[in-house]
This record gives structure tokens, sequence and C-alpha cells, in this order.
């Protein structure tokens, strides 16, 4: 027995004298996860850091060959994720759908022991579901809604959805605080028949609960929005359905000159499904003949949206369509053409050459704005600056367009679609050809921001927050052109790329992001807020103290 503890300790003292180099030079990001509210620290909190990642205009880019190191923190609210080279980091902490994000510069085998994360608990909503006899309604679904800004549209998003019980009761959950939702509480089909059996004569019909928002409302404007304080449970938001007569949308499902048996869903343009949310839209399979009739609708406005359903697979090429339908007092009829998608090409322009031939790179992102087929984000599609790009497939649908460059100090200038400016708005494909051109126009001479952030006592803010508005811009523009992100451990953030102009800027200790309570936050604060001007490829250097912009 002695003689294996001999070898046993001979094997792990060669075992550790033959460490690799590399291995010597890692280095451990570590800390604590408190609540943002009253400082006690959360066990078991998740921690999530991406290697592989790169920043471009002041934004981390995650590479496709990333790799997701995950942890928990343990019962004193403290984490550790060691072994790490050195380099920038994105490191998050999420607690019950409530997330903050940091990105950690780490040095070659340095260990960091106090990269904290303050997370403001989400909180709960609560009640019940009853009819106009305050009967419980069982089996109702009921949503959670918020706005947030994309592509220059402020769009209803679904942030959770829940169902009730027999007793009619539901809890929605992950509802940040600070932020107006809408609930909404709807009798929800997940499949439709194509042809519905509800009689034709709309006398005949049973009335049908409508979707009604709190307390008992019919439409958004009659709602009243629900606000929570960090981890707050609000209980008692009971909504009483209200209903309405049954009216249907009857019409065809066409493509290639003719019916088609096309898969097709109803939306009721309520909310587009968010981050962590699905999609709850009917749907159902049009016969051979493309005939649909669906019923059991109240008034109101509808999309309907068909693509390449299960009896049409031998196309070789996906189709997609979708119309609008608004139903007032009576049954409405629809006549859908879908189409096969379409390629999409595209220029890239510098907007003042250079004096000798210069290249470079960007990628050019569509993210689709439309639910289903074209839910899907399609692949980014290279360029060169001068040069062309190109997407095989896109749909007559909304997308959002992005670019991300490899070289600092591009931006993009301008972008055009058949002749018209679409900078910070939705590309809109449908009713124009495809193929009509999207043009790029790229800057060479964007600036730098760089902002050192300091607490009151005088140490570096690690966990601060800082945001760069145009001073040209609105308030409805705010938006389109607002600029932020963290600072890392010492206190230090970075933009790159920035046209040239005035900006105001300022730090928050609360997180920040595109929801309208924040963006109108931001805009009361402009005179907390420092100016400052980038010139054109210059870098504008700026002292900020976290400033209380609620």
């Amino acid at each position: 027995m002695f003689k294996r503890f001999i070898v046993l300790i001979l094997g792990a003292s060669v075992a550790f004298t033959q460490t690799p180099p590399e291995a010597a030079a890692t280095g451990s990001i570590g800390g604590m996860v408190v609540d943002g509210g009253s400082g006690a620290p959360i066990p078991g909190a998740a921690i999530l850091l991406i290697t592989n990642t790169r920043q471009v205009n002041g934004t981390t880019v995650v590479e496709r060959a990333s790799k997701r190191i995950p942890a928990l923190t343990d019962a004193r609210g403290r984490y550790q994720l060691s072994g790490l080279a050195a380099g920038s980091y994105p490191v998050s902490a999420s607690v019950n759908g409530a997330t903050v994000s940091r990105v950690v510069t780490l040095g070659a085998g340095q260990s960091l022991t106090s990269v904290d994360f303050h997370v403001s608990a989400t909180g709960v909503i609560a009640g019940k579901v009853i009819d106009e006899n305050k009967e419980p309604l069982p089996g109702i679904t009921v949503f959670l809604i918020g706005k947030q800004y994309q592509a220059g549209v402020l769009r209803a998003f679904y942030k959770s959805t829940a169902t009730t019980n027999d007793r009619g009761e539901y809890r929605l959950e992950r509802a940040e605080p600070g932020r107006a939702y809408l609930v909404r509480a709807e009798k929800l089909a997940r499949v439709v028949p194509a042809l519905s059996e509800v009689p034709a004569d709309v006398k005949l019909r049973q009335p049908i609960l409508a979707p009604t928002y709190y307390p008992s409302a019919a439409a958004t404007a009659a709602a009243t929005p629900v606000v929570l304080r960090p981890g707050e449970r609000r209980e008692g938001v009971d909504i009483r359905m209200v209903k309405s007569p049954s009216y249907c949308i009857e019409g065809t499902l066409e493509w290639y000159g003719g019916p088609a048996a096309l898969r097709f869903w109803i939306d009721g343009q309520h909310a587009v499904s968010g981050p962590g949310a699905p999609a709850y839209y009917p749907t159902g399979v049009a016969g051979p003949d493309g005939r649909i009739r669906i019923c059991d609708l109240a008034a109101g406005e509808y999309k309907i949206s068909a693509e390449q359903g299960p009896t049409a697979m031998t196309a070789s090429f996906p189709i997609y369509g979708a119309a609008e339908v608004t139903i007032a007092n009576d049954d409405a009829g629809v006549k859908l053409v879908a189409q096969r998608s379409r390629p999409l090409t595209g220029q890239v322009v510098w907007d003042k050459p250079p004096d000798k031939p210069e290249t470079a790179q960007l990628r050019v992102a569509l993210e689709p704005l439309t639910p289903s087929i074209v839910g899907q984000i399609f692949a980014a599609a290279p360029a060169s600056i001068p040069g062309g790009f190109y997407f095989p497939n896109v749909f007559g649908a909304d997308y959002a367009v992005g670019a991300s460059f490899s070289t600092p100090g591009l931006y993009v200038k301008e972008i055009t679609y058949n002749g018209a400016s679409i900078l910070h708005q939705p590309l809109r494909l449908r009713g124009i050809a495809a193929d009509a051109g999207l043009r790029f126009t790229v800057g060479r001479d964007g600036g730098s921001l760089h902002a050192a952030v300091t607490g009151k006592d005088g140490k570096p803010a690690g966990d601060a927050y800082v945001a760069a508005m145009p001073a040209a811009a609105s308030e409805t523009e705010v938006a389109d052109h607002l600029v932020f992100g963290e600072t890392d451990q010492d206190g230090v953030y970075a933009a790159h790329s920035l046209p040239p102009g005035k900006y105001y800027v300022l730090a928050s200790g609360a997180p920040l992001d595109t929801s309208p309570e924040t963006l109108a936050s931001l805009w009361r604060a402009r005179p907390k807020a420092k100016l400052v001007e980038i010139v054109a490829s210059g870098t504008a250097e700026v002292k900020l103290e976290p400033v209380d912009i609620w």
C-alpha cells in the first residue's frame, strides 16, 4: 500500500511539471449575483460566458464557432469560471427570466474575483378570467404583451403566456419591473378546420368570447396597463371577457395560377412572438380546391398567411403569401395568392471613394418581421466594399435590415431600395419586385467614443451602462439612433464607427434597452448628460458618473 501511494504522488508530480505553458496562462472570472433592490445574494442564478466573439461597431457579435460555458451561483450567490484564455468575453447572469450582461476583459493568467451582477427580479401577474356572470373560464390563453422598437417601428411582443386552470386562474411570469404590459385573454384554437360548419346566416350563430384586454376591454385603447415593482407579485388582475357576434373570413388560397392546398394561419395582428414566448396562431390546411372558411372571429383586423402545405411538397422551392382582412359588422372575403421565393440582389458603395483603391468586408443580414416560414433568421450575406451581395430566397414580407463590418471606422450612411431610403425602416418587399436592388452606402469617417465611468467613491463602475444619443435626433428618432452598452470591470465602455456629430452621453446604474419606457426616460434625462462631439475619424473621451434616469 505504501509503494502504491508513492507511485501516485510521483505520477501527480510528473503531470504537474508537464502542464502546457498555455494552460498555466489561463485565468478565471468570478464574482457575485445579488438582487438589484435589496442587495441580497441570489443562489442558483444562471451564468453564461460565450467565447469566440468580436466587437463590431461597439456591439458584441457571436461567431459561428462560439462555445457557451454555463455555471450556477452557489448558496452564497458566488460563481467562478476557470480555464479562460486572455480576451474579452460577454458574460450574463439570469434569474427567473431577468438577464444582465457585461463584457469582461481578462488578461493572461489574471484572476478576477469581483465581476458582480445586480439583477432586478422579474415579477408575476396573476388573476382569474371570468365571463359576464363572473363564472370562471378554464382553458383560456392569457398573454403578457409588451412593446419594443424594431426596425424603426414600435411593435407589440408576446413576453409570456399562460392557460387558465379549472378555476379560471392564470399566472404570468417574467414581467420586467417598470415596463407597461397589457394582459389579454383569448379563447384560442391551435388548429382550425379549413371549412367551418358554422351557419351561413350570421343571425343563427352563437355569440363568441372575443379577445379581451384587462380589465374588460375589446381594444388596446381601452385597456389598463400593468406596471410592476422589482420582484412584485400582482394578484387580482382579473379579466372579464366580452362577447361578440361570430363572423367568418371566406375565400381561396392560390399559387401558380390556381387553387392550392396550402397551410394557412391567422393572426389578429395584436403582437408578434417575442423571445421566450411561442407563437400562437390558429393554423389549418386548405383542401385541393384552396377554399377556406374561418369562423368564430370577432370584428377587427386580421392577417391571413399561407405557405407550402403538406400536399404540395413536390415543389422544389418554398412559397409564401399574406393578405390583410378587416371584419366590420359582417363576414369578409379574401383571395390570397402565394408566390415562390425570389432572389434579392444588392450593391455596396463608398460614400466617398478612397484616393487609392481600397476593399473592405461587411455582412448584410435580413431579419424577417413575419412569423412562421419567414420567422427564421436568414443567414447573413457577405459582401465586399465596393461589391455586391445575394440572398437566394426572400418573400413578399417585411424585414429588418442590418450590416456589420470587419474594419473600424465604417458605418452605414444610407440604405435605399427601389430608389427610396429605408435607413432605420423595415424593408417592405410586398408588391415590389425583389430584384429591384438593395443599396448600401458606407461612410469611412466613423469616430469612436471612449467613456470611463466611476462611482461617487471614485472607483471604476464595472456594472454601469452607457448611452449615446445623437443631439440632432428627435424623441421619436432616439430608438433608431441610440448606441448603448455596458462597461467592463474597469468601468470602461467603448463604441466605434459612430457617424460624426454631437451626442448626449450619460451613464446609468440600471440596464438599458429599446423599450418605450427606457427611451422616454433617456430623453428626459438629457439635461443630466454630457454633450460630446465626435469628429470624423476621431476619438472622443468622456468621464461619467452614473445618474438616475428614472
